[in-house]
């Protein structure tokens, strides 16, 4: 999708897919449809396309807009479809095989393209600790997906882009925008709506 837009259009389409999870939440009656739930996934979005697109200029075509959208609904049919699995396999279990799957697949098309090479020491130390790094952020992600549900994960799972601007801000001294602190806060308040109106939901059972 980047090759066919700029990043600002590409994230305000990519970052539906809360909105996605939560429609489909509702068509597989995972979820109840209720207005702070719906807020909190459109307040996430929103929140989201800002952080990473504010001051960007917004230009895309129309296969760019497809596969914006195309990558929003792999990530919803991704949760929704591992929340159905969590009752049955653990956490650890879930990420070993999920791992396992994007490294073969990964490694079949870098194959296939002839993009295949050797590294330096340096690069394969760097390449472990990216692997480890994403092996926690995807456990951590199966905990809360069984913890919250496919709803209420995909709005917290919105806050990565907070991260990534705090540490290009930290680590490689980009500026942060005044667009962007207002995105983060956006989404700061996603979350606190979705557990407010989860717990109101509970204290209702």
């Amino acid at each position: 999708a980047l090759g066919h837009g700029s990043v600002a259009s590409v994230s305000l389409l990519f970052y539906t897919y809360p909105i996605a999870v939560l429609m489909g939440s509702l068509a597989l009656r995972q979820a109840r449809w209720t207005w702070v739930a719906a807020s909190s996934a459109a307040l996430s979005a929103a929140g989201a396309a800002a952080v990473v697109g504010f001051g960007r200029q917004m230009s895309i075509d129309g296969k760019g807009v497809a596969m914006a959208l195309a990558s929003a609904a792999c990530v919803a049919v991704f949760l929704l479809a591992n929340s159905r699995l969590i009752p049955n396999t653990p956490a650890v279990v879930s990420t070993v095989w999920v791992s396992f799957g994007v490294a073969l697949s990964t490694l079949v098309a870098g194959a296939a393209r002839g993009e295949l090479h050797l590294f330096s020491i340096r690069s394969w130390l760097l390449l472990v600790a990216a692997g480890a790094a994403t092996g926690l952020g995807t456990v951590g992600m199966y905990l809360t997906l069984s913890a919250l549900g496919p709803p209420s994960a995909s709005v917290l799972l919105s806050l990565q882009t907070v991260v990534a601007v705090s540490g290009a801000a930290l680590l490689l001294g980009e500026p942060v925008l005044l667009g962007q602190v207002t995105g983060g806060v956006g989404i700061l308040a996603a979350i606190v709506l979705a557990a407010w109106g989860r717990r109101a939901a509970q204290g209702s059972a």
